[in-house]
């Protein structure tokens, strides 16, 4: 394009080519600050073609807001005789395209001699593509600030001698020290080091390290307060193209509570794997699908392998199963697994040398939300001598229970035989006291009979106590209960003790609760249970002393009490064992050998009742039977009677 321009008579020479071949715009003005130079880089810039500006003032090419100074300006350039300037030192400088953009420009002025047709020339380089550098420059700058200060890594940065360059804030905040106390130092000469190993040891990899190289140690520093600090150290050197120099970057990350963690873990899996060998008990873990099993030391010593002795696998611990519990154990996982029970089950291992131990094993299963079986976990535990033990122990109370029902057989047989005997004499004797066969002269005969008669009856009931006593342990008394009612149950009973009574002059009172309902209980032994409850108190009573019955229901309970005014108990702890009676020694006053409460609470407990006792040393005792059978058909007596 050639040069154009109001001042005719020159010919195109090597300026003019400059002008329209430099990349830069060239502006000239004059006097009067119109346009008289517009080159092809201005055309180019602002939009306009030459023909567009030439002859037109400048102000068409400056912003709204200059305008009304920018002649001001020029003037007060003008009046310091420099020949150029270069403006926008204090401030951004701004044209205006054709198009209304505003384009920033970077602006010498030159000015040429006063009476010339250019007075005024500027030269304006648009800068808009070095401002987005610079911008992007900011913004990457401020990225790079932003993630090398908010790094949850202590970060420092040296140059290749391993002189500080810049802390992170990382650093400050772990440390707590100020970064413009170490600019400048080499890193090993910093005081937070922790000891003189610790900072021999960023020396050396400092003087090591290579470009592209990284090398990882840890160290020991010191925080505020003296804390010890552990820190996980990496070191990388790095070439700065540009300007062929390198920078050591250190990374380093606090694992002080890493450290301490992983030291509490070892502890606690060295106390757990103690604890785990002095109980015998070792912990697994299957996992389901992939049918991989994890065994913890201990579980390998129960089974006398080496850890990781033996295939991880389900089939693996089967197969170490004794062969006769391999089915038991198979379907208590099975019922595990479907979520019928818990896993918990005892078996026989055969360890590889033959040696037959017993293990429980006890699992939890871990299901997904489907409740499919995913892993299961558990211990397994060596209880071979607690099986031995248990088994010692079954054994002696295998013989304990059979020497038991032997002396209960032979008890019986015994007892059978005297009865036999007994009933002959006892009806003998009544025969010759009654005179039946003939009268008898002599009356201490007479008298003798009598006593015999009364002996033998006296044996005759010990021995049914035996009988009854020894039945129950054989498991020979049947529980046959019907339906009865209170009163008969009370005037039954009666029946057979009255006499008992009589011979001490003691009155027996009775009463029955009303609506008690009709009972379900075995009439023939809820009958012997009133009749040794009634005896008992005859027996510990004073002669001419008064007993009670009552007969009642108490929440729901058919109750039974039996209440005397004798000589009480001191301790009734024991009173319901075999052959234990308030005073054992030979020469006691009353007789018995202890069976009478032994019965009663036998008879109670077979019909699922309890026997309670209140006594109270010479004040006398209450014996309470409580059944739970009353039924619902309601029987409304109310019996009050008094037997002498």
């Amino acid at each position: 394009m050639d040069n154009h321009t109001l001042v005719s008579g020159q010919g195109i020479d090597i300026l003019a080519e400059i002008i329209n071949l430099s990349v830069d715009a060239i502006i000239s003005l004059d006097k009067d600050q119109n346009i008289v130079l517009f080159n092809a880089a201005a055309e180019k810039i602002f939009g306009y073609k030459v023909s567009e500006v030439l002859g037109e003032p400048l102000n068409m090419l400056l912003p709204e807001s200059v305008r009304s100074v920018h002649r001001g300006l020029v003037s007060g350039y003008d009046e310091t005789g420099g020949p150029s300037r270069r403006m926008g030192q204090l401030t951004e400088l701004y044209g205006v395209a054709k198009s209304g953009e505003f384009i920033p420009l970077d602006i010498s002025i030159q000015k040429h001699p006063e009476g010339s047709s250019c007075r005024y020339t500027a030269i304006c380089r648009d800068i808009s593509h070095r401002l987005e550098r610079e911008k992007k420059i900011r913004e990457n700058e401020e990225k790079f600030r932003m993630l090398f200060n908010t790094s949850h890594h202590m970060t420092i940065l040296m140059n290749e001698e391993g002189a500080v360059m810049e802390f992170n804030d990382t650093v400050n905040r772990i440390l707590q020290v100020k970064a413009e106390k170490y600019i400048g130092k080499k890193i090993w000469d910093c005081e937070f080091w922790a000891n003189e190993k610790d900072f021999s040891l960023m020396e050396v990899a400092v003087q090591k390290i290579k470009i592209g190289e990284e090398i990882s140690f840890i160290a020991n520093a010191v925080g505020e307060n003296n804390r010890k600090i552990i820190l996980e150290i990496s070191l990388k050197k790095i070439q700065i193209e540009h300007n062929k120099t390198a920078l050591i970057i250190i990374e380093a990350k606090d694992i002080t509570e890493a450290v301490r963690s992983n030291k509490e873990l070892v502890e606690s899996k060295a106390r757990l794997a103690r604890a785990q060998k002095i109980a015998h008990i070792g912990n697994f873990e299957w996992t389901i699908v992939s049918n991989v099993l994890i065994w913890s030391e201990e579980a390998y010593r129960i089974f006398n392998l080496a850890p990781n002795g033996i295939d991880s696998t389900y089939e693996s611990f089967l197969a170490r199963v004794h062969p006769d519990d391999r089915e038991h154990v198979e379907m208590t996982l099975v019922a595990a697994l479907k979520g019928e029970s818990p896993y918990k089950v005892s078996h026989r291992i055969i360890l590889d040398d033959g040696t037959v131990k017993v293990a429980e094993q006890i699992g939890e299963i871990l299901r997904t939300q489907d409740g499919k079986a995913v892993r299961m976990y558990g211990t397994t535990q060596d209880i071979t001598e607690r099986w031995n033990r248990e088994q010692e122990l079954i054994q002696a109370r295998r013989r304990a229970e059979e020497s038991d029902m032997a002396k209960a057989q032979f008890l019986s047989v015994v007892s059978h035989e005297h009865r036999t005997p007994l009933n002959a004499i006892i009806g003998f004797s009544a025969m010759i006291a009654t005179e039946k066969l003939g009268e008898i002269n002599i009356p201490a005969y007479r008298d003798y009979a009598v006593d015999i008669s009364a002996s033998g009856k006296d044996l005759l009931g010990l021995i049914q106590n035996i009988l009854q006593v020894t039945n129950y342990e054989l498991g020979a008394v049947k529980y046959k209960p019907q339906y009865l009612t209170a009163q008969s149950l009370l005037d039954n009973s009666l029946s057979i003790i009255s006499n008992r009574a009589n011979e001490k002059n003691i009155n027996i009172e009775t009463s029955v609760g009303t609506g008690i309902d009709r009972l379900f209980l075995d009439p023939e032994l809820t009958q012997q249970i009133l009749v040794h409850l009634v005896d008992n108190a005859i027996k510990f009573s004073e002669e001419g002393g008064i007993i009670e019955v009552n007969l009642y229901v108490k929440n729901g309970d058919f109750v039974i009490d039996v209440v005397d005014r004798g000589v009480g108990l001191e301790d009734a702890a024991e009173i319901f064992d075999l052959f234990v009676q308030k005073n054992m020694n030979p020469g006691r006053v009353y007789g018995g050998v202890g069976l009478g409460l032994t019965i009663v609470k036998n008879l109670t407990e077979l019909q699922g009742g309890w026997v309670q006792v209140d006594s109270k040393l010479g004040k006398g005792s209450v014996f309470s039977v409580y059944f739970s059978c009353v039924k619902s058909e309601a029987v409304p007596i109310l019996e009050m009677g008094q037997m002498a």
